[in-house]
């Protein structure tokens, strides 16, 4: 669910690429990427800590930005 919020883009996009997506699981770590630069999502408790690159002025940053969410807020 905080994959799909920070996408932004609904469950249609996210199912229509599923294929393409990896999906890692440690712990209370979960990151999936297409091949390239990954998004983390860390659970704590209630708070779902979100990791991700965004736009740079020279390109894709590396895990240069984060948002948190509630579990709350993504139910």
């Amino acid at each position: 669910m905080a994959y799909e919020k920070l996408d932004g883009q609904g469950m249609a996009n996210l199912h229509s690429n599923a294929d393409r997506m990896n999906w890692y699981k440690k712990d209370n770590k979960f990151s999936v990427d297409f091949g390239g630069h990954s998004t983390t999502m860390t659970v704590n408790n209630n708070d779902v800590l979100v990791a991700y690159d965004s736009a740079t002025s020279n390109g894709m940053g590396e895990k240069n930005a984060s948002v948190n969410y509630t579990k709350a807020e993504l139910a």
